[in-house]
């Protein structure tokens, strides 16, 4: 605030660069663009006559491909700067729509659907790690707040612009295509300011991303790995409960439609307490909150069932918002840890743990499902939380040499 009006003692706020909002916008509509993928792919190849299996396979090619160059991430930063990166990623996804829509091989599918991984972990470690490190430090959990609603709206926009376009024919990866546009056209133009990352760029080439998250602490890796089997095990296996307790198909999948409403409602509420009271806090908070609220549901569910069902809903969404927090608020604590550090090394690390975690969650929750009485599944799901909870409040709050507001 100026002029003759102004606070002398109202603390200096810096302005949000106009960059974390152009980003934030192509990291959305580049989101919409993956999610809007992966189901039209898997219901293309079923239409094909594929069977199940093989299209289980196919399906796991973009989480192949972006754990396999999310390591390499950090490197491309270094070698070509975290904005063109990002680009490069959306040229490699047109480029891999175009190949869907003109291959009828599925030795091409395979290739484009290796290709769309591969453009997720350009984008993902690109605009995560600028968005983190241009956002004013005063107000970074609101604005990754809003970043991280942004992005998670993406989940709810595709598969609504698939139904209103329809799979079959060519105009649903026209579609797609044209969405590459809306991850091109905000950025054009753009230039991240090199003292932004240059720092932790030089450092990344001699630490890599295991010492970045070692000398960030446990928590960045646990918490983002967390944050993907949570995720991961409750949309996968969240259905199948329902179905279990009597929930008709369409009840089923409201189940997930409710965690992630309260996974986007959460993301700046929880954003705006890490900025008044800590990541750290807040994070802890969450923990507590996702267990207790799974907790809560699978005993009013054994003591009152019509109670049960009536708080499922809204302990649905509170399970969402925290375990969807955790991801954002484990790179506000890097952001704030090692500041000046290696950024751009640090996030690809924490996506590298979100993924594995998500490809560890849906088996491990599946395994409990199938082993315990249905009734049991949420508590088993509220353990996890919890435990993490408990293992977080006995860790040490700091270590010499980092940012203490955390």
């Amino acid at each position: 605030m100026t002029g003759p009006d102004a606070d002398p003692g109202a603390p200096m706020v810096s302005p949000t660069p106009l960059l974390v909002w152009r980003l934030a916008a192509a990291s959305t509509a580049g989101a919409m663009q993956f999610w809007l993928l992966i189901p039209l792919t898997t219901i293309a190849l079923a239409g094909r006559g594929l069977d199940a299996a093989w299209i289980g396979l196919f399906a796991a090619g973009p989480w192949f491909a972006l754990a396999l160059f999310l390591p390499l991430a950090p490197w491309l930063a270094r070698r070509i700067g975290a904005l063109p990166m990002f680009n490069c990623g959306s040229a490699l996804a047109a480029a891999a729509v175009g190949l869907l829509l003109v291959s009828a091989d599925l030795a091409g599918w395979l290739i484009a659907n290796l290709m769309i991984g591969a453009a997720l972990a350009c984008r993902w470690v690109a605009a995560d790690a600028l968005v983190a490190a241009l956002a004013p430090p005063e107000r970074r959990g609101r604005v990754m707040g809003i970043y991280g609603t942004m992005v998670g709206a993406a989940l709810a926009l595709a598969p609504a612009a698939l139904a209103l376009v329809g799979t079959e024919g060519a105009a649903p990866y026209w579609l797609a295509g044209a969405i590459t546009l809306l991850c091109v056209v905000p950025l054009i133009g753009a230039r991240a300011p090199r003292q932004v990352l240059a720092a932790s760029d030089a450092r990344s080439a001699r630490v890599g991303m295991v010492a970045t998250l070692l000398a960030a602490g446990a928590i960045v890796p646990a918490s983002a790995a967390l944050s993907g089997v949570l995720e991961a095990a409750s949309a996968a296996l969240m259905p199948v409960w329902g179905l279990a307790r009597g929930f008709g198909p369409e009840g089923a999948a409201a189940l997930v439609a409710a965690v992630g409403t309260g996974n986007i409602a959460s993301q700046y509420p929880l954003g705006w307490l890490a900025d008044r009271f800590g990541p750290r806090r807040v994070m802890l908070g969450a923990l507590l909150l996702a267990g207790a609220a799974l907790a809560l549901l699978a005993l009013a569910g054994v003591a009152a069932p019509a109670a049960g069902r009536l708080l499922l809903w809204p302990l649905l969404a509170a399970w969402g918002g925290a375990i969807g927090a955790l991801y954002t608020l484990a790179i506000l604590v890097l952001s704030a840890r090692a500041a000046g550090g290696p950024l751009v090394a640090g996030v690809a690390a924490a996506a590298i743990a979100y993924t594995l975690g998500g490809l560890l969650g849906p088996p491990g929750a599946g395994l409990a499902l199938s082993l315990l009485p249905a009734g049991a599944f949420p508590l088993v799901l509220a353990g996890v939380p919890l435990a993490a909870a408990l293992a977080m409040a006995a860790a040490p709050r700091s270590r010499p040499g980092f940012a203490k507001e955390w």
